[in-house]
């Protein structure tokens, strides 16, 4: 019994020395293993919390003023530069040094009147995104990316006017009097030397954009780079950019030595249009003074026979393919007082000569008919070949019917004009383009009346529609009647074999009727029956799907919009003895 007891108790105690074992590995496996394991618990935790700082973080720049973080990141910005490169103080003065050098030159040409013009030129994106691919745009916001001056006379006086352009800001333009010049460019180039005072500060803040941004002394980063200053008899090039380690100031000499008194010093620069301010018919027309200015309230008139011209000039000149074509005739229906017209024959008869053009321009007015007879025929020289007459468009197609019959038929027109031709006067017109053949047709069409009853028609009997919504509304009703009618004119001026464009003719703050459709003849067969039949089918899909059941100059073709037009008995006649063209 007292050995079986002995037994007993070491089995006991290695039992318990086991567990102790167990016990002390299992403890030193997680003195090893806790703190992971803690971690591992705790990690959501700081995950979220970490996250939530960051949210916090970013509410908070959102809060202050944008001005400030970019003032902010600039700052670092030009900081990590200046210490990355570390520039040599001597250099630093070096440049100002030159910088001041320049701006003296300037202030010399200045006085002297051998100014012409100066030009800043600032850092480059792209220049700064080379060396740095991780470059922010907007560090360079508000920085400058150009400074230009020129001298202009204003009233009596003359001044120096500058452009500043900046990176991501409005571009400002200030006029500095030719004491100040001076001054300015050196506020511009050498805003942070120790040596200037408060009122150079001063200033360059009233030259800094929108978004405040500082000007940078010259020689860092956002500074500026470059300037050039050409007077009469040199050009001065200063080089102080941020990564050259000699800057200098260079300077070439002149072919041209005009000086101040030979430059242009108007305030507006002098545009290049296809009629001289000068010419005598604007003002025999009352649209300019004698001196070439817009006389009151012509200033408008002059704009839009510039454009015009311009516009016509280009088409004749693609449809003639040769400034030595034959003799060109030009006929404008419904000419008014004849602005226009005279523009165009003028225009024409300087670059094709006065013997290649022949112009003719109808109105129903007689007596102001006369009237501008009377001053093409004062005018004469050039304007022998222009010519008015009284009439209308129809007189003019059933004249030119007469004519053929007879067989004294008077030939083919080349250019076509019809501005502001009211309501089915602009079909008339261009029903007269398309018999006669003309290479060239221009037309403003003006009171889109047809359409619009069946456009309210539409409206009204057909509350299913997609446009429903849209037609509900008068002033859209009008806008849509112009739209079809005018889509539908350029759509059979493509059948039968021309190139079409409908644009803005001049701003709506000229006139409001400013849609021009322009027309351009292809060479005959250029186009296949194939091509003629699809634009027929979309013709009739415009037509059916807005309720058109008639169209003027459609009438006029023969066109089969779906339905008998209202004035078919009427033009029937016509279209018989006119035909159409062969295609």
């Amino acid at each position: 019994r007292g050995e079986n007891q002995k037994l007993l108790d070491l089995l006991l105690f290695s039992e318990s020395a086991y567990a102790l074992s167990a016990i002390a590995t299992f403890g030193r496996a997680f003195a090893m293993a806790g703190p992971i394991l803690i971690f591992a618990c705790l990690f959501p935790v700081l995950s979220t919390s970490f996250t939530l700082s960051r949210r916090v973080s970013a509410r908070e720049l959102r809060d202050v003023s944008y001005q400030k973080y970019l003032s902010h990141r600039r700052l670092i910005s030009a900081l990590s530069s200046t210490t990355a490169k570390n520039v040599p103080a001597v250099e630093q003065e070096k440049k100002i040094e030159l910088a001041k050098l320049f701006c003296s030159h300037a202030e010399q040409s200045l006085n002297d009147g051998s100014f012409r013009t100066f030009d800043l030129v600032g850092p480059s994106f792209r220049g700064l995104k080379k060396q740095n691919p991780d470059f922010d745009p907007e560090d360079l916001r508000g920085c400058f990316k150009r400074v230009s001056g020129r001298t202009i006379r204003l009233q009596d006086a003359e001044v120096v006017q500058v452009t500043f352009k900046y990176h991501l800001a409005t571009d400002l333009v200030k006029n500095w009097p030719i004491s100040e010049v001076a001054h300015g460019l050196e506020s511009l180039l050498i805003l942070n030397d120790v040596s200037y005072d408060e009122e150079s500060k001063s200033m360059t803040e009233q030259l800094a954009s929108e978004w405040g941004s500082r000007v940078y002394n010259i020689g860092s980063t956002f500074a500026i780079q470059k300037a050039t200053l050409e007077t009469s008899n040199a050009v001065w090039e200063l080089d102080a950019s941020h990564k050259t380690k000699r800057p200098g100031l260079r300077k070439k000499k002149v072919a041209n030595t005009k000086s101040l008194d030979d430059l242009n010093l108007a305030h507006d620069r002098v545009k290049i249009v296809p009629i001289s301010t000068s010419s005598d018919f604007l003002q025999a027309l009352g649209v300019t003074n004698p001196q070439g200015k817009p006389r009151p309230g012509k200033a408008s008139k002059l704009r839009q026979i510039q454009k015009f011209v311009e516009i016509v000039g280009g088409l004749v000149n693609k449809a003639t393919g040769d400034e030595t074509a034959k003799k060109i005739s030009v006929l404008d229906l419904g000419c008014g007082r004849g602005y226009l017209t005279f523009a165009v024959h003028s225009y024409l008869t300087e670059h094709y000569g006065e013997t290649a053009i022949e112009t003719r321009g109808i109105d129903i007015r007689k007596k102001l008919v006369d009237e501008i007879n009377g001053i093409s025929g004062s005018l004469g020289g050039s304007f022998g070949g222009l010519q008015f007459e009284t009439g209308t468009i129809e007189s003019f197609l059933d004249d030119s019917y007469s004519s053929q019959k007879d067989g004294n038929e008077k030939g083919e027109i080349d250019v076509l004009i019809a501005l502001h031709a009211c309501d089915t006067a602009t079909d008339d017109a261009l029903w007269a383009g398309i018999c006669h053949r003309a290479s060239v047709i221009c037309v403003a069409p003006c009171c889109q009346k047809e359409i619009r009853p069946q456009i309210d028609k539409l409206s009204s009997q057909t509350k299913g529609h997609p446009l429903s919504d849209v037609l509900q509304y008068g002033i859209y009703r009008e806008r849509m009647a112009e739209t079809v009618t005018d889509s539908m004119r350029a759509l059979m001026l493509e059948m039968v074999g021309y190139d079409v464009n409908v644009f803005e003719f001049i701003g709506g703050e000229h006139t409001s009727k400013n849609v021009m459709i322009t027309a351009v003849k292809k060479p005959v067969g250029s186009q296949s029956p194939e091509s003629t039949d699809r634009i027929r089918s979309k013709l009739k899909l415009l037509a059916d799907f807005h309720g058109i059941s008639h169209h003027r100059l459609a009438t006029w073709m023969r066109e089969d919009l779906g339905s008998d037009s209202s004035d078919s008995t009427e033009l029937g006649s016509h279209v018989t003895r006119h035909g159409l063209p062969p295609r």
